[in-house]
């Protein structure tokens, strides 16, 4: 069950204290706990409700203003309404484990062995490595990662992807509250319910959805596309490559000038805009575009790498 930060703000200074999901089975039950950012929740009920039955009063504490905008929050997911009550009970244990990052060789190897005990009784073979580092490389958010066979056409693709995805692309995303596609919006979602790579205020979430828009329409249209036509349609016509190329390159030089005189897209740390707009630059060469006709951009996408947890793109979705 995800919050988004201003939920979790206000959770933490104890002004929410009900959630409302549409499930078809609760993934939370009363007398339990749910870790989230905010600290350890203890969940007190959990109750199907009917939509008609909610008051103002419910879905103020529930961080909405009103019912009518909790009830537009609970969309038309399948599954039946539940009240979830809740109350702080402390910080997250794992808050305090994160600074205490020293092991000994022994708690070193006591690590090893749990992780090894996990990857051999997968069935699926070896897992641990590649969901913990996909934990650390996107924002902390721990989620199981499903390879799609892109080249089967879409009416024949799973079902379960068929149904979750509303366009028949990916990326979809699927938590227990509904599913959420195209990628930038994904980026959005993450970024407000986790507090990572986002913004601190308004002004700075309206510079980051500016860069997104750009990306979806510029950068992220021009160089991938440039680097299929070069690497797979090689019956592309010259004309439409040399559109390409010219397209690319004046996004890129876009780029060039924001990023000479800045280090991140939209403020002084790394943000949602800049995992988007980096997203294909990783394979420049590979468009046929020397990577250092770009000074700025190159050290832009060092920056980036050294973000603790980062691993080259290709590694990740490799799995």
């Amino acid at each position: 069950m995800l919050f988004k930060r201003p939920v979790l703000d206000r959770i933490a200074a104890g002004t929410v204290t009900l959630a409302f999901r549409r499930w078809r089975r609760p993934t939370v039950r009363a007398g339990g706990t749910l870790t989230t950012p905010a600290g350890v929740l203890a969940i007190e009920a959990v109750d199907v409700v009917a939509a008609g039955r909610i008051t103002e009063a419910e879905a103020r504490s529930a961080g909405f203003t009103g019912r009518d905008d909790l009830l537009a929050g609970l969309g038309a997911a399948e599954g039946e309404s539940y009240r979830i009550a809740f109350r702080l009970q402390g910080e997250a244990p794992r808050a305090a484990l994160r600074q205490q990052d020293d092991l000994a060789p022994d708690e070193v190897a006591a690590l090893q062995g749990r992780l090894d005990r996990l990857d051999r009784s997968a069935r699926h073979g070896a897992w641990t490595r590649a969901v913990l580092r996909l934990f650390l490389a996107l924002a902390g958010i721990a989620h199981d990662y499903v390879a799609l066979d892109l080249a089967v056409p879409r009416a024949e693709r799973p079902e379960p992807f068929r149904r979750a995805s509303r366009f028949g692309e990916v990326p979809v995303l699927v938590t227990d509250s509904g599913t959420l596609c195209q990628s930038d919006a994904i980026l959005i979602h993450l970024a407000e319910c986790s507090g990572r790579f986002g913004a601190d205020s308004p002004a700075g979430w309206d510079e980051i959805r500016q860069w997104l828009f750009w990306e979806a329409n510029r950068i992220g249209f021009s160089v991938p596309n440039l680097r299929f036509a070069r690497r797979v349609a090689s019956n592309t016509p010259a004309d439409v490559l040399r559109w390409l190329e010219a397209r690319a390159r004046g996004d890129l030089d876009r780029l060039e000038e924001e990023l000479a005189r800045r280090a991140f897209l939209a403020g002084e740390s790394p943000s949602i805009a800049d995992i988007a707009c980096a997203a294909y630059l990783w394979w420049l060469d590979e468009a046929g575009l020397d990577p250092f006709g770009w000074p700025a951009v190159q050290a832009w996408l060092g920056r980036l790498a050294a973000i603790p947890g980062w691993r080259h793109p290709s590694e990740l979705m490799a799995g």
